[in-house]
């Protein structure tokens, strides 16, 4: 394979033309200072367009977009540039493309759903055909179920695709927001990063509010326009993970309504007993048993009887007879 090297003016290149462009963002502020003062040091490719009876532009780019955009940002006129070789399809040209940036590390979930749609759509390759021969040029495994979750992340809006990029979007939750509206998903992102969610807590309050979505036939954004919740996310006074919790236990209140009451129950029933922090009386997951388990840690046989002795004080209150009732 020989490339050929030009220099290729700004007004030969598409630059709308994003086919090859595997992760679409903006050129930073710190490359647009580099190129506007050095030029462009490392060349892009170009691929020439063939049979085509209008000469300019004659190039579409396959790598570096990013420099492209700071070089007509910076008045550049012309720029150093790789040719591929002419004989070359638009497939050879992808497969190129995807050997180089895999031969550097694994392909990103962003990257992969980009060129998914690329291989699946204007080259016309078969799911099982990129599964095959086209993930582990990326640096990934054959994986039905990654190709599933990757291929629709490129819908995202720009926003949600840079904080997936960044790491400040979970990628479960990612995949799962890729399926609803755009206006589901954005207001979503708002709500997580007024409540400054971390991932885990993302996966968690989106599937709550998809099943309060469901149960109450409302849209999130109708959901999120609730007094109740409005006033809750617009509080002053409240730190957002005093917010959190909140609005936590509010989702859990809509969503579970009768194990939310059975839990403020037993919650009133701890409060009331004041065991001692040494003391600890849980009862099963969602109260799904009839069981609690009791633990408590003593050093000296005086404090294992006080222990004694408070369980056998709740029981005197009747508190034990209102736990066993709750299950």
């Amino acid at each position: 394979m020989k490339l050929t090297y030009l220099e290729a003016g700004l007004g030969e290149i598409d630059a709308d033309d994003r086919f090859f462009q595997l992760l679409p963002g903006m050129a930073d502020a710190l490359l647009m200072r580099s190129v506007a003062r050095l030029g462009i040091v490392e060349p892009i490719h170009l691929q020439l367009r063939v049979g085509e009876e209008s000469p300019a532009p004659r190039y579409r780019p396959v790598t570096g977009f990013r420099r492209l955009q700071a070089a007509a940002a910076a008045g550049l006129t012309r720029i150093p540039a790789m040719l591929l070789p002419r004989n070359w399809d638009d497939l050879q040209a992808y497969r190129w493309l995807v050997e180089q940036r895999g031969a550097l590390r694994p392909f990103s979930p962003l990257e992969a759903s980009h060129a998914i749609a690329a291989l699946s759509g204007p080259l016309s390759l078969s799911r099982e055909e990129i599964l095959r021969t086209w993930f582990p040029l990326m640096g990934l495994a054959p994986n039905p179920k990654l190709f599933s979750l990757y291929a629709p992340l490129r819908l995202l809006e720009p926003e949600l695709q840079s904080a997936l990029a960044a790491d400040e979007l979970a990628m479960e939750t990612a995949g799962a927001m890729a399926s609803a509206e755009p206006a589901e998903r954005l207001a979503f992102w708002q709500l997580s990063r007024t409540l400054r969610l971390g991932k885990n807590r993302q996966r968690e309050f989106w599937l709550l509010l998809s099943d309060i979505e469901r149960i109450d036939k409302a849209s999130l954004p109708q959901l999120l326009a609730q007094p109740e919740w409005r006033s809750l996310l617009e509080e002053q006074n409240l730190t957002p993970s005093q917010k959190t919790d909140r609005f936590k236990n509010l989702l859990m209140t809509r969503r579970y309504p009768a194990y939310s009451a059975t839990l403020a129950r037993f919650e009133s029933l701890l409060r009331s007993a004041k065991l001692p922090p040494e003391l600890h009386l849980r009862p099963t997951p969602w109260f799904a048993g009839e069981e609690y388990t009791v633990d408590f840690s003593f050093s000296t046989p005086a404090e294992f009887t006080a222990r004694l002795e408070t369980l056998q004080e709740m029981q005197a209150r009747g508190l034990i007879d209102q736990l066993t009732e709750l299950t």
